[in-house]
């Protein structure tokens, strides 16, 4: 990597840390809703399960 690369680097790294920070928001975010959706598919699959038994031991 020359010098000027690395400047170059270190610049828009510093723009980029300038910047209002726009991503974790979004991230965090999508994550809830992603674990939002786990989370009620681990229900469901236990409702089935519960039916499962329920026919097995009547």
């Amino acid at each position: 990597m020359t010098s000027e690369n690395l400047s170059n680097a270190v610049q828009k790294h510093e723009q980029a840390m300038k910047r209002p920070d726009m991503t974790t928001k979004s991230t965090q975010k999508s994550f809830q809703t992603r674990s939002y959706k786990k989370k009620q598919v681990i229900c469901e699959e236990k409702e089935r399960l519960a039916e499962k038994n329920s026919l097995w031991k009547s």
